[in-house]
């Protein structure tokens, strides 16, 4: 959908307004939204990129979104592209920055995290039974009945016998 203020870019920007009642709803660029003072993108956003010089983006010839035509650079200033195609277009540099700000690019699904926590429990637990069955070994052989019986229901509650 087209700014309805400048008709130029692609609208990201839903203004709503409820006055006695009575509903206003406009869809605006963030350039259009910012000059009419709906939102001032760039106080907002300021503290996360102003920390980012901006020789982190390419020194060549700033690329252009070819939908909406934002740069990186306005990226970089506001926190927030153009339109939906800025993602694809800036794709690299998003990368390079994502990896910057966060030390990663991608994000871990929550079944892979238990997936692999589940894991480390299951090595967790091997080790462990490793441990007991020598422990239990040691004591039969030194004839410490009581304890060596104690390790055997240690080994069945992680077995789950």
């Amino acid at each position: 959908m087209k700014c309805e203020n400048c008709g130029k870019r692609e609208a990201t920007v839903r203004y709503m307004e409820n006055i006695n009642g009575e509903k206003r709803e406009m869809h605006l660029c963030s350039n259009c939204a910012s000059n009419l003072g709906f939102m001032d993108f760039s106080s907002m956003f300021s503290p996360i990129f102003s920390s980012i010089p901006s020789s982190f983006f390419s020194d060549e010839k700033l690329q252009e979104c070819p939908t909406c035509g934002y740069t990186i650079e306005d990226y970089s200033k506001t926190g927030l592209f153009g339109c939906p195609d800025c993602y694809k277009t800036f794709e690299d540099e998003l990368d390079r920055l994502f990896v910057k700000i966060h030390g990663k690019n991608r994000h871990v699904r929550l079944e892979e995290s238990k997936n692999s926590n589940k894991n480390k429990e299951v090595n967790s637990n091997k080790n462990e039974l490793e441990e007991l069955k020598e422990k239990i070994q040691v004591c039969i052989k030194n004839e410490e009945y009581e304890e060596a019986a104690k390790i055997r229901d240690q080994i069945r509650k992680i077995e789950g016998k």
